[in-house]
């Protein structure tokens, strides 16, 4: 984990910051915590077309800097968190590089998972379980469910998440406010990273956090592309 720490925010402002990820990360973890932070509105996937009605319109790369820039004017002064996979950004030929450079006062999170067969592996099971946050998974209680995963669909998707990982590694290698976390970090030591994220945004950091989902997508139904 690094962490690039520039000069303060200006207070009174509201400023975008990215958690560039991927599904079956930790990214809904992650955002649960981030909303537990004063100064943090905390988004979940405000680019995926199949949650979000208000996406309708939302079709070219202008259309994503617009329905951001949007969403940020929207929320409470301080930082707004937006939670955004690749597939989201490649839906509407946008990419992490083009999206970052339209709001140069940003910062970023990258999460990402060393192990992309037990990421693959859960993905599979997601799409076929339809339960997608592990909070459902816990209520249906334990279930003995076999996942065939294909070596070309395997090696297709790590060459997908390299290249995903190397761009946005590469822009948090050189911008102003930026941390790379993976998703063993947050699974076994959360207080840690989140303190690591509070630094990042110079914000207090809680003292407790709980696994829960802080609900803010009451913003995303005031925005329309």
């Amino acid at each position: 984990m690094h962490a690039h720490l520039p000069a303060s925010r200006s207070p009174g402002t509201s400023r975008p910051v990215f958690v560039l990820t991927d599904a079956r990360t930790g990214s809904t973890l992650l955002v649960s915590y981030l909303s537990q932070l004063a100064g943090v509105t905390a988004l979940p996937e405000v680019l995926n077309h199949g949650q979000h009605r208000s996406l309708t319109g939302c079709r070219e790369p202008g259309d994503v800097v617009l329905y951001v820039r949007r969403l940020v004017k929207a929320a409470p002064a301080g930082w707004v968190s937006l939670n955004i996979h690749p597939s989201h950004l490649a839906f509407r030929r946008m990419t992490a590089t083009r999206l970052l450079s339209a709001f140069p006062d940003s910062a970023l999170i990258q999460l990402y998972r060393n192990d992309l067969l037990a990421q693959l592996t859960s993905l599979t099971l997601a799409r076929s379980t339809g339960q997608w946050d592990r909070r459902e998974q816990d209520a249906t209680g334990p279930a003995r469910t076999t996942v065939h995963i294909d070596p070309d669909d395997f090696w297709r998707f790590r060459e997908q998440r390299v290249s995903w990982t190397t761009e946005v590694e590469g822009l948090a290698a050189s911008w102003p406010r930026a941390l790379v976390l993976e998703y063993q970090q947050l699974a076994e030591t959360p207080t840690d990273v989140v303190r690591q994220v509070a630094r990042v945004l110079a914000v207090p950091a809680p003292r407790t956090l709980t696994e829960r989902l802080h609900k803010q997508e009451h913003i995303l139904s005031l925005i329309h592309i």
